[in-house]
């Protein structure tokens, strides 16, 4: 694997020379990884070669720490380079096989007697894995024979109509060779080592004829879905091998598993159970996060499958595997894909999102069309589902499962899970929006607002984004008067403060944008005024409101304003005290 990072921040005297011996996997209690400070071996060039691999001997894999020369200079010593290059060689066998001329050996047609004889003699160069990292010149030349051979597959598969007159003789070689190159590896490294390394851009050397063996797959699968050769095991291979940490093969097993399930539905239940354990392995800090994203995204493509109408084992996989992946400690290197899992699960569907409006008008109007009614019992349920909790006995994903696992999962202290976890909280409501209550509106903004009070500057920052008209959601605009209810105060109170954690421009336009909220809404006073019960819950926020009128440029004595309203007898202010300030 072939890792890029700038490595002028660490410290990586203790990696310069050193490699790790090799291991026995077969029990896994008794390999244990040396010390890296406490090794001085000969340093590792990049000439030095992998060793060979017996056959007998596949228990047993090589695990070796390269690095390579840089023209990066260390500015704590600067007569040291530091590498910006680590490459870690695992779970692969590399084979050394002789040299075959093929110059005269051109694939023939289909039809042809020869062609089956040729086919398996070009076929043997391309189950064998050659090291990309190896500089000996036999190691290239086979290289390059392989990629040659690789090319003529492509364009073999290319054309449909001889391509699916391939004997069954052929296509069980074609497929050792894909199953070798693809399927036949382990995502297995020290994850301890590497642990800190998850955010890295990580490439695999074998790319070139990692690249090619997937074009084959794909259409292999497209003209032979239903060969033999796509078994079960196979499928849950597939899904394992997700957690390899080269982005570009995770994203082709993604469309390889696509591809399957758009030509054998059969697989869902399969694929469903192989994805859960998955994500249960990160749940359960086993496996590294590397799946995740694509199987977040396979999660969403199993669920437009059904319709939206998911049965029972899929949402157990997104109740106790996937929102569970809040819990994670990597959940910052996978938080844009949760959060696309999240909005393909609660969106709705075209026909319903017209289906709604029309519900509120006929609810406001008291009455209803009988077509939109008979729409809305064919919806496929969706709209019992989101409002109903528990009344179906097929319990889907709905927005309150998804703030609940946010509230039992939110971080317990600053640090950098929290902006993830709000960027999770804003897309759901934005999904939602349509659902959307007052009451639930109300109890986020007062979370919202408790943010405010931390000093996390980049959680603050981003909540006062939300108030600003380019990233404004829809449900600020829908529900003003709860905002501005909630929001008013405390914003007055962190500009009077001088809080270091928000930027005193993003508080001023903030409070300018909440105003502008309070002249469009018809409720820009509150519904309590004449309440008896709140007389000081009232006066606070008439204090805020006058405020936020002196802030805007409203000449007026906030001094004398402020004790008129204290030193009244019964506490409650009159609406002509308040009037000339909000009507600005």
């Amino acid at each position: 694997m072939m890792m890029k990072r700038n490595w002028k921040d660490m410290n990586l005297s203790s990696f310069s020379n050193r490699s790790f011996n090799r291991f026995s996997l077969s029990k896994r209690k008794q390999y244990k990884f040396a010390n890296p400070l406490l090794l001085n071996p000969a340093p590792i060039t990049r000439s030095e070669t992998i060793p060979q691999y017996k056959p007998e001997e596949e228990t047993r894999e090589n695990i070796s720490l390269s690095e390579f020369a840089s023209d990066t200079i260390n500015d704590m010593s600067p007569e040291e380079k530091i590498p910006l290059t680590l490459a870690i060689t695992s779970s692969r066998n590399f084979f050394s096989s002789t040299l075959v001329n093929f110059e005269n050996d051109i694939l023939p047609d289909v039809s042809d007697a020869s062609f089956e004889r040729i086919l398996k003699y070009k076929l043997n160069i391309c189950t064998d894995i050659y090291d990309f990292d190896s500089c000996d010149p036999c190691v290239s030349t086979l290289r390059e024979q392989k990629t040659t051979v690789l090319r003529e597959l492509c364009t073999l598969f290319d054309n449909p109509e001889k391509s699916t007159q391939l004997s069954s003789t052929s296509r069980q070689l074609i497929w050792k060779v894909l199953y070798t190159n693809i399927f036949d590896q382990e995502p297995r490294f020290p994850s301890k080592f590497s642990s800190f390394m998850y955010t890295v851009q990580i490439i695999d050397p074998m790319w070139p004829h990692l690249s090619l063996a997937f074009q084959i797959l794909n259409k292999y699968v497209t003209y032979f879905p239903n060969d033999k050769c796509l078994t079960t095991d196979v499928i849950k291979r597939a899904v394992y091998l997700t957690n390899l940490p080269d982005p570009n093969v995770r994203g082709k097993l993604l469309s390889f598993l696509k591809l399957i399930l758009d030509k054998r539905l059969d697989y869902f239940h399969t694929i469903t159970k192989a994805a859960g354990d998955q994500l249960m392995g990160i749940v359960n800090d086993i496996s590294p996060p590397y799946c995740a994203t694509p199987l977040l995204q396979l999660l969403v493509t199993l669920y437009q499958k059904t319709n939206q109408r998911p049965p029972s084992a899929f949402n157990k996989v997104v109740q106790y595997a996937a929102l569970p992946l809040l819990s994670s400690q990597y959940y910052s290197t996978f938080a844009s894909s949760f959060n696309g899992f999240v909005v393909g699960l609660l969106s709705v569907s075209q026909d319903q999102n017209q289906i709604l409006p029309k519900l509120r008008d006929g609810a406001k109007k008291g009455s209803f069309d009988k077509p939109i009614l008979k729409q809305t019992k064919s919806a496929n349920s969706q709209l019992l589902s989101f409002n109903s909790i528990g009344r179906c006995k097929v319990s889907k994903l709905t927005d309150n499962d998804v703030y609940t696992a946010l509230d039992k999962y939110w971080p317990r202290t600053r640090g950098t899970k929290e902006l993830p976890f709000l960027e999770t909280l804003l897309v759901t409501m934005d999904a939602t929006t349509h659902i959307l209550t007052t009451s639930k509106v109300e109890r986020i903004c007062n979370f919202l607002a408790n943010l405010l009070k931390a000093e996390n500057i980049k959680v603050n920052n981003r909540i006062l984004a939300i108030f600003k008209p380019p990233t404004q959601p829809k449900w600020v605009k829908m529900f003003s008067k709860t905002v501005t209810d909630v929001f008013t105060p405390v914003m007055i109170k962190l500009k009077n403060s001088n809080n270091v954690s928000c930027e005193d421009k993003g508080i001023t336009t903030a409070l300018q944008e909440i105003l502008n909220l309070g002249r469009k809404t018809d409720a820009v006073l509150p519904d309590f005024v004449d309440k008896k019960d709140k007389k000081v819950d009232r006066v606070d926020m008439w204090v805020a409101l006058s405020q936020c009128a002196v802030l805007n440029g409203f000449k007026h004595d906030h001094s004398k304003f402020k004790s008129s309203v204290v030193n009244e007898k019964d506490c409650l202010p009159s609406q002509a005290h308040f009037m000339p300030c909000i009507r600005l």
